[in-house]
């Protein structure tokens, strides 16, 4: 019986450690980068956020090290999108209106999506944009109706 657990626990490990390369890969796989939606920035500002996030780095091996070791930790980083905030912050916020099943389709979803950026076919990648939309809207409608619950707690409208 421990031989077995261990050997599952292993099997496991494993399973983590290629789906996060793949992750990784697919990541760094696609064009542009993290920065690129960044409104009117300097050289000067892009060399600084290149270097907060690590991305003056090389690829492999500094990032992906950083990654793997990160994540062996439970350290997911500081968001791309969202200033100063840690994504561990953000997934604990918002996985109450998820469930595990919601995020396994979510993520199904995202990846079609990415597949089909290297296609080029715009009808294809509006169908994924579509399919994604679609599939978290009830996610995005109860992370909506949260924040205007809050926002008008104590208030009175007539």
């Amino acid at each position: 019986m421990g031989r077995y657990a261990i050997k599952r626990i292993f099997q496991g490990l494993i399973t983590i450690w290629f789906i996060a390369t793949a992750t990784f890969a697919a990541m760094h796989a696609v064009p542009g980068d993290p920065l690129s939606n960044e409104k009117a920035t300097t050289e000067a500002i892009r060399k600084n956020l290149e270097a907060r996030y690590g991305l003056d780095r090389p690829v492999f091996p500094d990032q992906y090290f950083i990654f793997l070791g990160n994540m062996a930790k439970g350290d997911f980083g500081l968001s791309f999108t969202q200033q100063n905030r840690r994504v561990n912050d953000i997934i604990l916020k918002n996985s109450q209106f998820l469930n595990s099943e919601e995020i396994v389709g979510t993520n199904k979803r995202i990846t079609e999506l990415k597949s089909l950026l290297e296609v080029q076919d715009r009808h294809k990648i509006h169908r994924g944009i579509e399919a994604l939309n679609d599939y978290t809207r009830p996610f995005a409608e109860r992370v909506m109706d949260v924040a205007v619950k809050k926002a008008l707690k104590g208030s009175n409208i007539n």
